[in-house]
């Protein structure tokens, strides 16, 4: 079976800094088509060894990730002020979107750089 993610590189960002989010996702299609279901649930999940770092729509109040147009599959995730990356290193990510009623579908992957702190002399 083929991969039909589609890969994203993130913009590069330092250990314990703020990450500027996403801005857009979507609208999505599938099949060329708009989804048949509403958007339920968006789960994204970083990964760096055995370090896991997930935002969630589901369970989360204050979550970063908002479904901003669940017809059309359209979402954004907000900055997160600092405490995302705590280790330099290329981060991999997945993003699982959860039409109602229906299971993940990973859409979404990619990569982001983070790069050591500057250190001081």
């Amino acid at each position: 079976m083929s991969d039909y993610a589609q890969y994203i590189s993130l913009p590069a960002t330092k250990r314990a800094d703020r990450w500027i989010g996403i801005t857009s996702i979507g609208p999505i299609l599938i099949d060329g088509a708009q989804p048949v279901v509403t958007l339920a649930r968006v789960r994204m999940q970083f990964r760096l060894g055995a370090a896991v770092y997930t935002l969630d729509t589901e369970g989360t109040p204050d979550a970063p990730i908002v479904i901003d147009d669940a017809a059309t599959w359209e979402v954004s995730i907000a900055a997160i002020e600092s405490g995302i990356f705590e280790t330099a290193g290329k981060w991999t990510f997945d993003i699982e979107f959860y039409g109602t009623g229906q299971g993940a579908l990973t859409l979404h992957k990619g990569d982001i750089q983070v790069y050591d702190d500057i250190t001081k002399a």
